[in-house]
């Protein structure tokens, strides 16, 4: 049974999950006035796809741009090689405009540009749809949907589907600009992003280290493949992140470009063969970004296989408090609050899904990793971390009924990290299945840190079998409060102890011990609440040793 603290941590948390699709905002019923038909494939003049947007922009109401439907399809399907002489396209400044290139099959190129900073299709408007276009090889990003500069502005309701994006530096970006107090909304569905050069998808709450900030983003990300993002690895950073969801995205002087919050649905995609991690969420990437906040719902989505063997850390889903390279500056008081439910993710280089509070200081994370199958993951399986940074707390984190086997190193790993005077509290640990990991299925540590402090709710429920080392060890310094459970536990055919408690203040009740090669049941200066079930194991059978 849950305690009531832990029920309320999981309904507080579900409840932001549910509120988070309503503060989405995105997509809205737009009425069309005219359509502009691309009738050629030219980079300019007219029947071109630059006139079609000049001549939308100009209308001032909702507009299609086609591409031949006024000539029977005669040319399809187009590839568009935007010539270096015209350069990028025009901005897309009118709201409700929608672009659709799905009866013609419509290639957008970028590679004939030498301007490093072009863009395929930069967004400026609400309620722009783009749909069935292939956008490939631009210098910067294939689209990026971002306010113009200034503050106050709003850019909602924008909907991206069934695009193919492939050979730009990120594939979309979504960013809120300069701001301060922009408000970006965007809806990414049903698109594939394959080898871009950078990130797949990328979500920032505002656009560089000198803006101010103060913005509100909000991205529904759904059903997507993303595949092969590259990535560089430059002086411990990488990037190449099949989707990559950040609160602010540089330097801040703690305040002049803080203040973001961004919401993110992250559902039902696969993230596969990326260099770095199948799916980042963080407070702030590299800089001194702080105070910013993230909501992330993450659910439903497969990461696979991501990760090359140069990069410093990549796994299959993290959720950060601060800066997630190793590179200075670093944030500060950036908070995350996520759901991490129903995904699956295997074979990533490192963990199956990282959990913690990351570089810089002070930085606050809480959520719940629920119902996940992690399977044969380089590292853990699960890990929460307080990480590298300082004084980083996470609090209320939930690690209920995960499907753990076959990771490289623990299946499940809470630890307070090397930074110092992290601070972990309210850890659950409950309905786990742990098996056939190489180190140990649950283990518990303080971190190498100085002043950490790590406190759990409980460790109940789980099943913890055939590890190569202990199925359940708590180390020394992670104390219980006198009452805290270690129960309802089963630990079989475990290399080592089936449960082994180096640190006091746990009442060990109703566990089944089974088959160990070392101890059933270690957990001197413990309490014995009875009901232990320990036999066959190397020492310490029934009742165990307290």
């Amino acid at each position: 049974m849950l305690t009531s603290e832990q029920g309320s941590s999981i309904a507080k948390v579900l409840l932001i999950a549910v509120t988070l699709v309503y503060l989405a905002g995105v997509g809205s019923s737009v009425s069309h006035a005219a359509v502009f038909d691309v009738t050629n494939s030219a980079s300019s003049g007219a029947g071109s796809l630059r006139a079609a947007i000049d001549a939308a922009n100009a209308n001032g109401v909702p507009d299609v741009i086609t591409f031949g439907a006024t000539t029977e399809l005669a040319g399809c399907p187009f590839v568009i090689t935007l010539a270096d002489a015209d350069g990028q396209l025009p901005r897309l400044t009118d709201p409700g405009t929608t672009i659709d290139g799905t009866a013609c099959g419509v290639t957008l190129d970028g590679s004939g540009l030498t301007n490093a900073t072009s863009d395929g299709l930069r967004v400026r408007a609400s309620n722009t749809v783009i749909r069935g276009l292939t956008i490939r090889n631009f210098p910067q990003d294939g689209m990026r949907i971002q306010p113009e500069a200034g503050a106050n502005l709003t850019v909602t309701g924008v909907v991206i589907t069934k695009n193919v994006f492939s050979g730009n530096l990120d594939g979309l970006r979504v960013s809120g600009g300069d701001g301060p107090g922009n408000m970006v909304s965007a809806t990414i569905a049903n698109n594939q992003f394959i080898e871009n050069r950078d990130d797949g998808i990328r979500v920032d709450g505002s656009f560089g280290d000198s803006t101010d900030g103060g913005n509100k983003v909000r991205v529904v990300i759904s059903n997507n493949l993303v595949e092969g993002s590259a990535g560089v690895v430059t002086g411990g950073a990488t990037t190449g992140d099949g989707i990559r969801v950040f609160g602010g995205p540089g330097s801040s002087g703690r305040g002049a470009n803080g203040g973001n919050e961004v919401v993110a649905i992250i559902s039902n995609n696969e993230t596969r063969n990326n260099v770095d991690d199948g799916i980042l969420v963080a407070g702030t990437g590299s800089g001194n970004a702080s105070n910013h906040t993230v909501f992330a719902k993450i659910v439903g989505n497969k990461t696979v296989n991501n990760g090359a063997p140069a990069s410093t850390a990549a796994n299959g889903i993290v959720v950060r408090g601060g800066s997630t390279e190793d590179t200075g500056p670093f944030g500060s008081r950036n908070t995350v609050v996520f759901l991490v439910a129903d995904n699956e993710s295997e074979r990533n280089k490192d963990d199956g899904i990282r959990i913690a509070g990351g570089l810089g200081d002070h930085h606050f994370v809480r959520g719940v990793a629920s119902n996940n199958k992690m399977d044969r993951n380089g590292l853990r399986g699960i890990s929460v971390s307080g990480s590298d940074g300082t004084d980083n707390t996470l609090k209320d984190i939930d690690i209920v009924d995960n499907d753990v086997n076959r990771s490289g190193d623990a299946g499940i790993r809470v630890a307070g990290g090397g930074g110092g005077n992290a601070a972990l509290s309210n850890i659950t640990i409950k309905g786990n299945k742990s098996k056939l990991n190489e180190e140990h299925g649950i283990e518990v540590l303080l971190g190498a840190g100085g002043g950490n402090v790590v406190s759990l709710l409980g460790i109940t429920d789980n099943a913890t079998n055939q590890n190569r080392r202990d199925g359940i060890f708590v180390g020394a310094g992670v104390s219980g409060s006198g009452s805290t459970p270690v129960s309802a536990n089963q630990a079989i055919a475990n290399r080592e102890d089936g449960i082994d408690l180096n640190s006091t203040g746990y009442v060990v009740i109703a566990n089944e011990v089974k088959g160990s090669i070392g101890a059933g049941i270690d957990a001197v200066g413990n309490i014995d609440g009875g009901g232990n079930f320990a036999v066959g194991n190397g020492s310490c059978n029934t009742p165990g040793c307290f």
